[in-house]
């Protein structure tokens, strides 16, 4: 577990903790086969995870406006891919059974190329 700080959410990998206090995050990432050795295709899911008396989402709401800030058409950097894009395509509230629960929900598609493609071209 991330301890917070600052007021900003614990994030944690697939699942958080039972018992984490409120607020936090979650993320997991998925890939899928894109036809194109170099060429791969992620889906990144983050979910927003609050509890309010009332449901108001104000504070799920300000979390996620700051994730879209990060993530939403930013060009990412990683060891082994170049020109990696990410792109929000659906965000939105998921009812929940539990009074007070504020679940808010991402999807954004990430596309990354491999260096070593790149660097492949860039010979031809």
């Amino acid at each position: 577990m991330l301890a917070t700080i600052d007021g900003m959410p614990a994030v944690f990998q697939t699942w958080a903790e039972l018992d984490t206090p409120f607020p936090y995050v979650v993320f997991r990432l998925s890939d899928t086969a894109s036809g194109h050795w170099g060429r791969r295709v992620f889906t990144l899911y983050i979910d927003v995870w609050d509890y309010n008396d009332g449901g108001h989402p104000g504070t799920a709401k300000a979390i996620s406006k700051r994730i879209v800030e990060l993530f939403d058409r930013q060009r990412l950097t990683h060891p082994d891919y170049e020109a990696i894009r990410c792109s929000l395509d659906t965000r939105g509230l998921i009812p929940e059974d539990t009074s007070g629960i504020v679940h808010l929900a991402h999807q954004f598609s990430v596309i990354a190329w491999r260096k070593k493609f790149i660097e492949k071209l860039l010979e031809e």
